[in-house]
């Protein structure tokens, strides 16, 4: 017999978890709200079940079929707007973009791109107070601004909600009528920039409930430059994949979803062409052209999102301050980089009243769109729900242990085939409910498993695997609906490489960590089904330490031809023996030579460089650089690498970053980041490192140093530089859960580079 606990809600809410930040800071001059919580699908109310996941997720579904008994729809007005606003202060008033004539909206979504352009804007929360400052004061200067615009319409609205990740910022406002209705507020953010992380591109999300229905709010910014399709298309997938709410939550697993900002897509046109088809009013020859249209139709990404019928003109690129398509030597083709578009899970839960571009507001090189929409919620009549909850759970209580259900699974061994770092493996398999109730199934790593478990985490793996669903719900008797395809992703990026080229150890030898990896697909009240992974792996240089690329075993060797276990064994025997002065390895041999390689393309290429470090290179080009660093016998004998400076710079960064240690041995962060505040002390803690970690930083800051020569052509500062290279310099071995004790360590720590970075040269030999 199942037993229902019952607790009192608070109504405040609490931080939120690694995942996401909740909103209980408070800003000045801003009431926010605090939701009240309540298990997932059930109504806000004093009281609320508190039964384990798995149980309340079939008592869920259930009650789900039963919805139409004890809910009805209600409707809500939402106003969509998106700026990219090229760092610019907003000196003009925004009523044009945000205030409605018609209607008044329930709920108003800003989404704001490029707030910030300057680089140190990166990493200003982990550098002085001038810095934070700055990137603070554009921030409060455009909350300001919008509010000034929504204090002009009839009602007061509130903010609920804002989330920033450098220059990308969300705000959400609401109504008196409406707050009330409003919940579960989390919020979430992903970079997907250089190396895939930084927040130079990425997403700002919010997830919320309206009455009983979840929304989740997108604004993003995607990779720049008309043939960077690919790239665009890595970044929707990035964020779709990484954005995880309290709960487990994904973007997708919300009932309505709305995602707004610069998408970056161009218009594959050309130039003069799309020019003369803007002078006049027929816009409709340029929408086949929409490479976003294109990659949609092909299901590459997108998939059953909609976007209103498009009836404006491009909104990039213009001459800042005017109504003229780009004049500059660069010429861009004016494109539909701006746009909004939305996902349901219902049909007809959503209608889209207007879909404009605001040519009047000229501060940007982009122009604002806004989209209005009536959005269709669930609102809950709470008695009747409390009587048809009691009748489910009854009725579960009762014949639970008569669902036995039967499933068919198509495959039950997955092969990735070929494997190599940075590049994305996926494989398939169909879950199919043969029998006749409801399969309630979850994919868990069987070194969790225990027999007397009946819930278990959310699947959580540290290779790069996302399965998507790991868990759910398969009706019987529905067609397609009793189909599931289950989605294995492997990604092998920087934060797990050397977890593949150091191998795991079973028994007495070395072995492909997806070899130790048993996966099993748990059926409640019904049979397991064990699920195995494979992969060729294939060596990088990329994951591999600094130690092991300068010993003889890898020496005049293809890195990309080294083979399990033989290659486990010497690196984590290398590992564990330390490095003492009178073993140190010769002058010639300090560097490992892509190190080398890669830093002496851009000192022969890179220092004029505009935007060095802070555009992401083309993935074509960084797939070819990193091939040829590891297919080369002789790296050091490579006289230049195939592709841009930025692609050579951003595979430079995912080189040291990789690197399972940094370059001043964990033992040494404490007393480092000691002395930050003393020059002197910080250079005699270099002074006793071993010979190879001395030579490799030196190298490294003196490069740095020669870039900051540079600065005011490739926008490089010492601020910008100490953050971004700080962690593959000096970093703690066990990163802090708590996120202000982690700043902390990461402001020090860049603290310490810039004392390097700011000293006269000469000083360093």
């Amino acid at each position: 017999m199942r037993k229902i606990r019952r607790k009192i809600i608070n109504s405040g809410t609490s931080k939120s978890d690694s995942y996401s930040k909740a909103i209980g800071t408070d800003s000045p001059g801003i009431e926010r709200i605090r939701p009240s919580r309540a298990p997932p699908g059930q109504p806000i109310s004093e009281e609320s079940s508190s039964e384990p996941a798995d149980d309340r997720q079939l008592l869920d579904y259930y009650l789900t079929k039963r919805k139409s008994e004890y809910s009805s729809p209600c409707d809500v007005n939402l106003l969509a707007g998106s700026f990219n606003v090229n760092g610019k202060e907003p000196k003009e008033a925004l009523d044009h973009w945000l205030l409605r004539q018609n209607e008044t909206p329930d709920i108003i979504v800003i989404g704001i791109q490029e707030l910030q352009l300057d680089a140190d804007a990166y990493f200003s929360e982990y550098v002085n107070a001038k810095e934070s400052e700055k990137y603070q004061k554009c921030q409060e200067s455009w909350k300001t601004s919008v509010m000034l615009a929504l204090q002009k319409y009839n009602r007061p609205f509130q903010l609920i909600v804002d989330e920033r990740l450098v220059g990308m910022y969300i705000m959400i406002f609401c109504s008196e009528r409406i707050k009330p209705a409003i919940s579960k507020v989390d919020t979430a953010n992903v970079g997907c920039g250089l190396m895939g992380t930084f927040g130079n591109k990425g997403a700002c999300s919010v997830s919320l409930k309206i009455h009983e229905t979840s929304f989740c709010f997108v604004t993003s910014h995607l990779a720049a430059h008309q043939n960077a399709i690919k790239k665009r298309n890595q970044d929707y997938e990035s964020i779709r994949h990484r954005t995880v709410f309290r709960e487990r939550l994904r973007i997708l697993d919300h009932e309505r979803v709305f995602w707004l900002g610069d998408l970056n897509y161009r218009l594959d046109i050309p130039n003069d062409d799309v020019r003369f088809i803007c002078q006049g009013d027929d816009i409709s020859s340029l929408l086949p052209a929409d490479q976003l249209h294109a990659e949609m139709n092909a299901g590459k990404i997108f998939k059953g999102f909609h976007e209103a019928p498009i009836t404006f003109k491009p909104t990039y690129k213009f001459d800042s301050g005017t109504n003229n398509y780009d004049s500059s030597p660069k010429n861009r083709i004016p494109a539909y980089t701006d746009r909004i578009l939305w996902l349901t899970k219902e049909t007809d839960s959503v209608e889209c009243l207007s879909y404009s571009s605001h040519p009047s507001i000229t501060i940007s090189d982009h122009k604002p769109i806004s989209a209005c929409f009536r959005v269709r919620t669930e609102q809950i009549n709470k008695q009747i729900y409390y009587s048809v909850y009691k009748e489910v759970n009854s009725w579960l209580d009762k014949h639970e242990n008569e669902l036995i259900p039967q499933v068919a699974v198509s495959s039950k061994a997955i092969d990735f085939g070929k494997l190599k770092f940075l590049e994305r493996a996926t494989a398939n398999i169909q879950l199919q409910n043969t029998g006749k109730t409801p399969a309630q199934f979850q994919i868990i790593d069987s070194k969790v498993f225990s027999p007397d478990r009946d819930v278990y985490e959310a699947f959580n793996s540290n290779i790069g695997l996302s399965i998507d669903p790991n868990k759910g719900i398969l009706p019987p008797d529905s067609g397609d609906a009793s189909i599931c395809t289950i989605s294995f992703d492997l990604n092998i990026n920087k934060e797990v490489v050397s977890k593949f080229n150091f191998g795991v150890k079973q028994g007495g030898n070395y072995v492909n960590p997806l070899d130790d990896l048993i996966l099993i697909l748990k059926l409640r009240n019904g049979p397991d089904h064990y699920i195995t992974l494979s992969g060729d792996w294939t060596y990088s240089a990329f994951g591999m330490p600094f130690i092991a690329l300068t010993h003889s075993f890898f020496k005049d060797v293809s890195i990309s031809s080294l083979e399990y276990p033989a290659t486990c064994l010497v690196l984590n025997q290398l590992v564990k023996a330390e490095c003492s002065s009178s073993n140190s390895p010769s002058e010639q041999n300090l560097h490992p030579p892509a190190f080398y390689v890669l830093l002496n393309h851009i000192v022969n290429h890179g220092f004029m460089e505009r935007q060095l470090f802070q555009i992401n290179g083309d993935p074509d080009e960084v797939r070819a650089i990193i091939d040829t660093i590891d297919a080369e016998e002789v790296v050091g004998n490579l006289e230049s690498l195939p592709g841009s400076v930025a692609s050579v710079a951003e595979v430079l960064l995912l080189f040291l970053n990789s690197n399972p240690f940094p370059i001043i041995p964990y033992s040494h962060f404490e007393l480092c980041t000691d002395l930050v505040d003393d020059h002197n002390l910080c250079k005699s803690m270099i002074e006793k490192l071993d010979l190879r970690s001395q030579n490799n930083f030196q190298y490294l800051i003196m490069f740095l140093k020669e870039v900051l020569k540079h600065g005011k052509i490739n926008g490089c500062t010492s601020e910008f530089l100490a953050g971004l290279f700080s962690r593959c310099i000096l970093r703690p071995q066990i990163t802090l859960k708590n996120r202000e004790k982690a700043d902390l360590e990461k402001r020090k720590s860049v603290q310490f580079v810039r004392q390097f970075l700011n000293e006269d040269e000469s000083s360093l030999i």
